[in-house]
């Protein structure tokens, strides 16, 4: 994945190899001991997640069929990286943010003490 991201960063700016930032820009900072549940990650200032975050942050958009079942696009741009700058997120609220992802709720007290999170698959379209 870091691949696929370095290179549309390289697509994107027209640069060398060389001057893309040597670090992920992120890192695990969850107790040792953590559950799935529980790990949360650390946004740095800079680094490979955050020039691709700024190359696909303005290309988000929304696909949606209208009252006329014509096909129609809104762009939403994405937040761009010094908004995330030392932001840290849990995985659980990463997986809030997608639609399609389902948190079983039946064991709800489970989940919330580190228990099992089952998700379905998730597939994406494209537009």
């Amino acid at each position: 994945m870091v691949g696929f991201a370095k290179a549309l960063v390289i697509a994107k700016k027209l640069q060398s190899l060389s001057t893309l930032k040597q670090s992920h820009g992120i890192r695990d900072v969850s107790a040792g001991n953590a559950r799935i549940a529980e790990l949360y990650v650390h946004v740095d200032r800079d680094g490979t997640f955050q020039s691709f975050n700024d190359v696909v942050a303005p290309l988000t958009r929304l696909c949606y069929i209208d009252n006329s079942t014509k096909n129609s696009t809104v762009s939403l741009p994405s937040a761009s990286s010094n908004k995330l700058d030392e932001l840290e997120i849990s995985l659980r609220d990463i997986l809030s943010r997608i639609p399609e992802a389902e948190l079983l709720r039946e064991n709800s007290s489970a989940v919330r003490h580190g228990g099992p999170i089952a998700c379905r698959s998730v597939a994406l379209a494209e537009a």
